[in-house]
């Protein structure tokens, strides 16, 4: 925001020179201010509860959605003189190596979710997890997969505070430290020899911050961590890892051409769509998005032994542990990465910055025609040249 003040009156009051007399600015000056809300009570006690039904309300919305769809495509079906003749949807036949995967994922993914619940009174759905396979290639080209490595995080908001500018408020906090707890497993129905095992070969960890424009419509719903990232991650080096751009713009950009094939299929007289759902999906389908990362340095990794708590700067001393496993071998890496946000860095073109007194990143928010979002994300780089990632929510708040 800006305030702007300006002295207006007539030429001839100040003394101008002017062929005829008129009202002139005489002075003017202006003022730039930065407006932040003070924080929403309801929402820091009742977060869950509103999350919850914000979720009914996206899953009630997407649901009128397909039901507009449904019946549209019925009118078209049955309307005179068209016929579907496209082709019956036929399945491609599976090669043995890709059967082979498919039942390594099926049971490394029962073993993983057997020991993540152990002595923990935990759902499955209570982990962002992600799950590559890990395979051996041959001097001729050829691979073979030897077993299924998983990484996972528990399920939980983490917040920091907001760090104003140094020229607008105090010095900012000394910590902002965030323990998130990583948990690497890897399965293998083989003999697999310590030696031979997937290593990690780097971590690096992100601050995200997701800023969200809609330019002519109001935004119909509130945005909730489950549109910003997938929960589970299977395989993704074969796409992109899924954000708020596929999971949301590109799924209302699908509804969208949907709505203008039925128009121009069946006219809007016999569709009926409602202005007020066409103009939500349009706007849900042309949100602009900018994300800019945040790389964290200084990592520091924590494990628990009969010793205590150790730590380590070094990702290449935690060790595998073999854990129980009825359906073949299964290897852990239990660790938690502590980091400390105010030694996010920025790198532009023109300079860099560090610290969150340089680097402003504003409360978390959203509006009808803006919002700013955050979340962390983990990336464990192995040594055969694979990845894997977890993402977890984070919220600034001013308190």
């Amino acid at each position: 925001y800006r305030i702007d003040a300006r002295v207006i009156g007539k030429a001839s009051d100040y003394k101008y020179k002017v062929h005829k007399d008129q009202y002139v600015v005489s002075k003017e000056a202006s003022c730039p201010i930065r407006v932040v809300p003070t924080p929403n009570l309801e929402m820091e006690y009742n977060f869950q509860q509103l999350k919850q039904e914000a979720e009914l309300y996206y899953r009630a919305f997407v649901d009128s959605v397909m039901v507009k769809i449904e019946y549209g495509n019925e009118l078209l079906n049955n309307k005179p003189g068209y016929s579907n003749t496209s082709r019956p949807n036929l399945s491609p036949m599976m090669s043995n190596d890709s059967v082979k995967l498919r039942q390594l994922y099926d049971v490394a993914d029962d073993t993983f979710k057997t020991n993540l619940r152990s002595g923990k009174s935990m759902r499955d759905e209570d982990y962002y997890q992600c799950l590559i396979p890990f395979k051996k290639k041959s001097i001729t080209g050829s691979s073979k997969y030897l077993g299924i490595i998983s990484l996972s995080t528990i399920k939980e908001h983490y917040k920091i505070r907001y760090t104003p500018p140094t020229r607008f408020g105090k010095a900012p906090p000394p910590n902002d430290t965030e323990l998130i707890p990583l948990e690497l497993n890897y399965f293998t129905e083989s003999s697999t020899p310590l030696k031979n095992l997937p290593e990690i070969k780097a971590i690096d960890v992100e601050v995200v911050a997701l800023s969200i424009r809609s330019k002519k419509h109001p935004i119909p719903i509130e945005f909730t961590t489950d549109m910003l990232f997938a929960e589970k991650e299977i395989d993704i080096k074969k796409s992109q890892p899924a954000n708020f751009n596929l999971l949301v713009v590109a799924r209302f950009s699908n509804y969208l051409n949907e709505f203008h094939k039925l128009i121009k299929g069946v006219g809007n007289e016999a569709l009926r769509l409602e202005t007020k759902l066409y103009q939500d999906v349009k706007c849900l389908a042309s949100l602009k998005t900018k994300y800019i990362n945040l790389p964290i340095s200084n990592l520091v990794f924590e494990t628990t032994s009969q010793n205590g708590i150790g730590t380590t700067t070094e990702v290449k001393s935690l060790q595998w542990q073999e854990e129980q496993s009825e359906k073949g071998k299964l290897f852990t890496k239990k660790f938690a990465v502590r980091m400390n946000l105010n030694n996010c860095s920025l790198k532009s073109n023109d300079n860099s910055s560090k610290g969150l007194d340089r680097i402003t990143l504003v409360p978390s928010f959203q509006t009808c025609f803006a919002s700013r979002l955050y979340y962390i994300k983990m990336t464990v780089r192995l040594n055969h040249g694979d990845s894997l990632l977890v993402n977890v929510p984070l919220n600034i708040h001013r308190y």
